[in-house]
C-alpha cells in the first residue's frame, strides 16, 4: 500500500517463526494456540501468518488456517483451537484515543490483506474487544463464552469460590470412592473414555485419533501438556483429562469418563487436580468454553468466570451454497433431534 508505514510479511510453515513466537509471548492477545508449534501440529500444511512489520519489528499479526471444501476457500478454526484472531504488540501510547487509533489502522491493514476466501469464521481472543473495522467491511460478529479462572495463585481462595455442590463432589470422589489421580501417557485410554462420553450422547466423535496423539506428542515434548487419569482402588479408570499450558494459561482440551462410574465424581476431582498442577506452572485456567447448558453449569461450579469472546465471520458464497454448508455444519444436537423424528 503506497505511503503506508507498515510492511506485510506473510509467514508460512517452512519459515523461521522464532520472532513470531516471541511476539505471541508479548501480545495481550497471544495464546498457546497461536504459537508456531501448535499451528504446525493442528494444521501443518495450510496455515499462514499475516504479520504487520514496522522498522523490522512485528507490531500486529493474524494466523489463519486455509482449507478447501467443495472447491471453496475456507478460513476457519483448526481442531482443538479455541482462539486465533488478530494480535497486537503492547501499546506504548499514553492515551486511549491514540491506542485505539493505532488499532484501527492495524486492523484495517490486516483486513485488506486477508487472502481471498469464500467463507471466513474465526474466534478471537477474549482480550480482543474492538471489531468495528470488520463491521465496516460487512463481517458479522457472534459473542461466545468460555469459563476462566483468571488468577489461580491462591488454591484456598479457589476452593472458597467453588459452589458447595462442586466441593462436595470432589470430597465424595476422594473420600467415599478413594479416587486417586495419576499422570499418564496413555492416549488410547483418554480417547476410549472420550469416545464413551460421545457415544452416551449419541454423537459421532468429531476429531481423529491422529490429531490428538500428535498434540500430546508435541505438547509433552515441550513440557506443555499432561494427561491425568482418575482411578479407584481396583485400578478402574473412571475419567481422563488432557490439558495444555504455557506461562499465561492452562487450557482444558479433552476429557472423558466411563458411564459406569458417573456417580463417583472422578471427573470433578480430576479437573481440580489439573488446576492444582496449573497453579505451579501458569497464571490462569481456561476450561475451553462451551455453550452447552449442562457443561456450562459444570464449569461454573468451579467458580470460573464467564468470559466473552468474539466469533467473526463472513460468507461470500452464493445463497444455495450457503444453505448446503449450513446443513452440513448443523450442530449435533440438531442432528440428533432430526434422527429422532
Amino acid at each position: 500500500m503506497t505511503g503506508n508505514p507498515y510492511d506485510l510479511v506473510i509467514l508460512k510453515p517452512g519459515d523461521s517463526l522464532d520472532d513470531w513466537d516471541k511476539f505471541v509471548d508479548e501480545s495481550p492477545q497471544g495464546s498457546l494456540t497461536c504459537r508456531s508449534w501448535w499451528l504446525k501440529t493442528v494444521c501443518p500444511a495450510n496455515f499462514q501468518i499475516l504479520t504487520v512489520v514496522k522498522s523490522g519489528k512485528i507490531i500486529a499479526g493474524m494466523p489463519i488456517s486455509i482449507s478447501l471444501m467443495w472447491r471453496h476457500s475456507i478460513i476457519s478454526m483448526p481442531p482443538f483451537t479455541q482462539t486465533l484472531g488478530i494480535l497486537f504488540a503492547p501499546s506504548q501510547k499514553r492515551t486511549y484515543e491514540a491506542r485505539l487509533s493505532d488499532e484501527m489502522k492495524l486492523m484495517d491493514f490486516i483486513i485488506q490483506n486477508i487472502p481471498h476466501f469464500d467463507y471466513f469464521s474465526i474466534n478471537f481472543h477474549q482480550n480482543f474487544n474492538n471489531w468495528l473495522p470488520f463491521y465496516w467491511e460487512r463481517y458479522r460478529q457472534t459473542t461466545r463464552y468460555t469459563y476462566m479462572i483468571p488468577d489461580i495463585s491462591d488454591l484456598n481462595k479457589l476452593l472458597e469460590n467453588m459452589s458447595q455442590t462442586g466441593r462436595n463432589v470432589i470430597k465424595k470422589a476422594s473420600n467415599r470412592y478413594s479416587i486417586t489421580i495419576t499422570e499418564s501417557n496413555d492416549v488410547r485410554t483418554l480417547l476410549r473414555l472420550n469416545d464413551k462420553t460421545f457415544t452416551r450422547q449419541g454423537i459421532k466423535v468429531p476429531f481423529s485419533e491422529e490429531v490428538v496423539t500428535q498434540i500430546y506428542k508435541e505438547s509433552s515434548a515441550r513440557n506443555a501438556g499432561k494427561i491425568f487419569l482418575a482411578k479407584d482402588p481396583e485400578n478402574n479408570v473412571h475419567s481422563a483429562i488432557f490439558f495444555v499450558y504455557d506461562s499465561k494459561s492452562t487450557y482444558g482440551l479433552i476429557s472423558g469418563g466411563d458411564p459406569k462410574f458417573r456417580e463417583s465424581g472422578a471427573n470433578a476431582l480430576n479437573i481440580w487436580h489439573s488446576i492444582e498442577y496449573a497453579n505451579k506452572v501458569t497464571a490462569s485456567y481456561n476450561f475451553g468454553g462451551s455453550m452447552i447448558k449442562n457443561i456450562e453449569l459444570f464449569m461454573r461450579s468451579f467458580g470460573a468466570v464467564q468470559t466473552p469472546y468474539y466469533n467473526i465471520s463472513k460468507d461470500n458464497r452464493r445463497l444455495p451454497l450457503r444453505m448446503n454448508y449450513l446443513l452440513y455444519a448443523m450442530d449435533d444436537r440438531i442432528k440428533r433431534s432430526i434422527r429422532k423424528k
